[in-house]
């Protein structure tokens, strides 16, 4: 397996979670159109008392969410290869459903939904509401994730490490922290580890050092162009 197809699966499962985020949205708002128009099939007392509650029930968890990802950040610091186990499962790893994007989602549909109930749109803010839960379940599955720490999830950082396809910058960031946290464990690795690492750090440098030179080589190239009046 190759950090594409790793990335290739997880988009896989990300437009699906969108494609039922979109549907959900789309049933509320065409449920509070048809009964606009049409009138309501269910009447329901008290309606706009429930969807308060509903929108109470939101920001809750949401701020339960944000405060498990805070003591996550202050607690678990775990890195593999240099690569931050958080990071890696909770910003890289996803394609959309990062958990920065997840949060300001989260906080955007609780926004939104505080002005559908003041213009009296309920239907759409139950739809909302079951919008927001979806992403709260990605977010703890993800959290979740990070939480068991598996050999798996250091199998992907290892493919995401040697990624061919990484930019310059992004190869010059991992070989540096990769170095760093080699430097701190080298002196207690076995000697399986210590293979493990040194295949990692020749893919690294390697690459590091080819990218250098072409861009050195373009750069000459370029200079010696002649100058166009």
């Amino acid at each position: 397996m190759t950090w594409e197809e790793i990335q290739l699966k997880s988009r896989k499962t990300e437009i699906r979670r969108i494609a039922l985020l979109i549907i959900i949205l789309l049933l509320g708002l065409a449920d509070e159109l048809f009964g606009r128009i049409l009138g309501p099939l269910i009447f329901i007392d008290d309606y706009s008392s429930i969807t308060l509650a509903v929108i109470t029930v939101q920001a809750t968890v949401a701020t339960l969410v944000i405060t498990i990802l805070s003591l996550m950040a202050n607690k678990m610091d775990a890195a593999y290869m240099g690569v931050s186990i958080n990071d890696f499962l909770l910003n890289i790893k996803p394609w959309v459903f990062k958990q920065k994007r997840i949060i300001i989602l989260e906080i955007a549909l609780i926004v939104l939904n505080v002005f559908l109930q003041i213009f009296g749109c309920f239907n759409v803010v139950i739809a909302v509401f079951v919008a927001a839960m979806i992403l709260m379940i990605i977010s703890i599955q993800e959290i979740y994730e990070a939480f068991l720490g598996t050999e798996a999830v250091e199998d992907e950082i290892k493919y995401y490490l040697v990624d061919p396809n990484a930019s310059k910058e992004l190869i010059k960031e991992k070989l540096s922290n990769f170095t760093k946290q080699w430097k701190r464990e080298i002196d207690t690795q076995s000697e399986a580890d210590y293979q493990e690492y040194t295949s990692v750090f020749d893919f690294l440098f390697s690459k590091c050092l080819k990218l250098m030179r072409i861009e050195s080589s373009f750069s000459h190239n370029a200079s010696n162009c002649p100058k166009l009046c």
